[in-house]
């Protein structure tokens, strides 16, 4: 107390104001804390939501590749009924060929009985 009694009203006015500073320096300190730790909160969920939006995009182009396989499935499609049409007009144009050719073997054949009956007769009027 006789400590006190030597403080001029100055210097506890200086004392005083000291004191206060060193309050609102205590109070930004603790709102500093808990700024920093409500930033890593919102670090910590920011972190998440990108990593769930991470995740979305990845199925974003998921569906862009099953899309594009579709569209390309369909030109396979497509172009398999292609094959198919000409393979089965390439069967019916081998069926027709294998007509013609056995017709004209008969033609021939009968051709060449109807030579070898007229050369038969031309020897038998010869003669």
């Amino acid at each position: 107390m006789e400590s006190n009694k030597n403080l001029s009203n100055l210097d506890i006015k200086v004392l005083s104001d000291i004191f206060h500073h060193l309050n609102e320096i205590n109070q930004l300190c603790n709102l500093l804390r808990e700024i920093f730790f409500n930033s890593t909160d919102i670090v910590d969920k920011l972190n998440r939501s990108i990593s769930f939006l991470n995740k979305f995009e990845d199925i974003f182009i998921y569906i862009d590749q099953e899309g594009s396989l579709i569209k390309k499935q369909k030109k396979v499609d497509r172009n398999l009924l292609i094959m198919i049409n000409h393979l089965q007009v390439a069967n019916i144009s081998q069926e027709k060929i294998q007509k013609l050719i056995s017709e004209y073997r008969d033609i021939i054949e009968s051709s060449s009985e109807f030579l070898n009956q007229k050369i038969k007769l031309e020897k038998n009027i010869e003669h």
